[in-house]
């Protein structure tokens, strides 16, 4: 019984640290914060994401939903418009 609370308790804990952190682009590195202006400087109300050292921007530009991550570098991971 005791191992399947411990297991219970470090798989719920893994869950938790997995899941993506809400920041601001001031908290951005800065290579992805001049990335992301030059690539979208009309953009507005973005939400920004940090997980696993990548960093995802939700927002609206042009009538388009756009989600674009990038690595700590600035380098554009994946981009998906909808």
């Amino acid at each position: 019984m005791k191992n399947f609370v411990w297991v219970g308790c470090l798989a719920l804990m893994l869950i938790l640290t997995s899941c993506a952190k809400s920041i601001t682009m001031q908290e951005l590195p800065q290579p992805v914060q001049t990335e992301f202006i030059k690539r979208y400087a009309g953009a507005r109300n973005v939400d920004w994401k940090t997980k696993k050292g990548t960093y995802r921007a939700k927002f609206k530009m042009n009538d388009q939903k756009i989600n674009v991550r990038f690595d700590e570098a600035g380098k554009v991971v994946d981009v998906s418009q909808k």
